[in-house]
């Protein structure tokens, strides 16, 4: 190891991260990329985070991210995320990012 430490998030931050959510890379190359939760896969210490970016990372080629390895920033409004869950675009989810960001 490096020398780099990555700071767990408290458990209830981490339960707060489901589809939809928006979070801020804290470790790895995307450092402080912001992202939006596609999906959440598995569970326990085995839970992974696909997200997109809408950019670099668009909705078929999603990164898989371990849920300590990011901040979470927030939750949009009940229609962003039903517009997005129903008609999710790059341009729909690079737009929700810059919001954040």
């Amino acid at each position: 190891m490096t020398g780099h430490k990555v700071k767990r998030d408290a458990p209830e931050t981490a339960a707060k991260i489901t589809t939809g959510a928006v979070v801020r890379s804290v470790s790895g190359r995307d450092r402080n990329r912001v992202y939006v939760v596609l999906a959440v896969e598995g569970s326990g210490k085995r839970t992974l985070l696909l997200l997109a970016d809408g950019t670099k990372r668009t909705k078929p080629s999603p990164k898989r991210k371990n849920p300590a390895h990011v901040r979470y920033l927030g939750t949009p409004e009940d229609s962003d995320i039903n517009d997005l869950l129903n008609h999710p675009t790059d341009s729909r989810i690079a737009e929700l990012c810059n919001r954040f960001d």
